[in-house]
C-alpha cells in the first residue's frame, strides 16, 4: 500500500509541488523485499515485547484437552484459569467450478507474486477486494471487480460506496455489480471467467470473498463450547473464562455493538454522538485502504 501510495504522489502531486521527474516505474521484486523486511521487524519485536512485560512464550501446537487444561504437543501442559482464542482467520472459497486453479489466490498469494499481473479480476467488492483492486490499478494491472451484491463495501455508508465506484470507475477499474461469477476457466496461459452471461480474461483471479473463524481442531467442541466452522464462536453463558477475539466471535454475537455502545454511553454519561464520531473515525479510516 505504502508503495502504491508513493506512486500516485509521484503521479498527482509532484509537478504541482515543482518536483520534475520521469515517469514513475514499480521494480515489484524490491517492493515484495522491502515488504518482508517489514513484516519481520514487527513480527520480531512482539518476542521483545514478550520478554520486556513478562509474558512467557510457549511454542507448540496446542488444543484444549480439558476444562482448564491446553495440551501442548511435544512439550508440557497449560493450565488456565482464564483464556482467550485468538487463533486467526482464513480466508473463504465460494463452490464455483474452476476456483481450485493454481492462478485462483487470496492477498498473501497475491502479493507473492514475482511480478504484477497484466489483467488481475477481484472476485468480491468489500473492504479487502477494493484495497487490492485500488493497489494493483496503481500498480498498472487492468482491474475488474466482480461483486453478487448492488454496491461495494456493503458493510459501510450507502454514501460512501457510491463514491467509492465512482473514483474507481474514473481510474478505470471495471465494476459487475449484482453479478455472481458463474464458473472459471484456466486455459494454461491465462484465466476465463464466465460471470453473468459475460466472459473476462485475466491472468490471475484474487478471491476476497471473506474470511472464516480459525477454530478447527483445537479441542473447542471436546470442553463443551458451541461453535460453527464459517461464523465462529458462540456467546457462553457456562464458560465465563472463555473469551473470543474479533474473527473468532459469530455474527450474531458482533452484532450486539450497538446495544453495547448505547450501555456503555449511559455509564460513562457520554453523549451518544461523540461515540458515533469514534465509529465514523474508524469507518473512514478503514476506507482510507482502499484508495492509496
Amino acid at each position: 500500500m505504502q508503495t502504491a501510495f508513493f506512486i500516485k504522489e509521484a503521479e498527482e502531486s509532484f509537478a504541482k509541488l515543482g518536483v520534475r521527474i520521469s515517469e514513475p516505474t514499480l521494480d515489484f521484486a524490491t517492493a515484495n523485499e522491502w515488504k518482508a523486511a517489514v513484516v519481520k521487524q514487527m513480527t520480531s519485536g512482539v518476542a521483545t515485547l514478550f520478554k520486556a512485560n513478562g509474558v512467557e512464550w510457549v511454542k507448540g501446537t496446542g488444543r484444549f484437552s480439558g476444562p482448564n487444561t491446553i495440551a501442548v504437543e511435544g512439550g508440557e501442559d497449560v493450565n488456565f484459569k482464564q483464556a482467550v482464542v485468538a487463533t486467526g482467520s482464513y480466508p473463504l472459497r465460494p463452490p464455483i467450478d474452476g476456483l481450485d486453479s493454481p492462478r485462483c489466490v487470496d492477498s498473501e498469494r497475491l502479493l507473492a507474486q514475482t511480478e504484477v499481473p497484466r489483467r488481475l479480476v477481484v472476485l468480491g467488492g468489500g473492504i479487502i477486494g477494493c484495497e487490492f483492486a485500488s493497489i494493483f490499478r496503481r500498480f498498472g494491472s487492468e482491474v475488474t471487480i466482480i461483486e453478487m451484491l448492488p454496491t461495494l463495501i456493503p458493510q459501510e455508508d450507502a454514501d460512501a460506496a457510491k463514491e467509492l465506484a465512482k473514483q474507481f470507475q474514473k481510474r478505470g477499474i471495471v465494476l459487475h455489480l449484482e453479478t455472481s461469477a458463474d464458473r472459471v476457466e484456466d486455459t494454461g496461459s491465462g484465466l476465463v471467467v464466465h460471470h453473468g452471461g459475460e466472459t473476462t480474461e485475466a491472468d490471475l483471479m484474487l478471491v476476497a470473498t471473506g474470511r472464516g473463524p480459525t477454530v478447527e481442531n483445537l479441542g473447542l467442541e471436546e470442553i463443551g463450547v458451541e461453535l460453527d466452522r464459517r461464523e465462529g464462536i458462540a456467546a457462553d453463558e457456562h464458560r465465563p473464562d472463555l473469551h473470543r477475539s474479533g474473527d473468532r466471535r459469530r455474527r450474531a454475537d458482533r452484532g450486539r455493538g450497538a446495544r453495547a455502545v448505547r450501555r456503555r454511553c449511559r455509564r460513562r454519561r457520554l453523549p451518544l454522538g461523540r461515540e458515533r464520531a469514534r465509529r465514523d473515525a474508524e469507518r473512514d479510516r478503514r476506507l482510507g485502504q482502499v484508495d492509496p
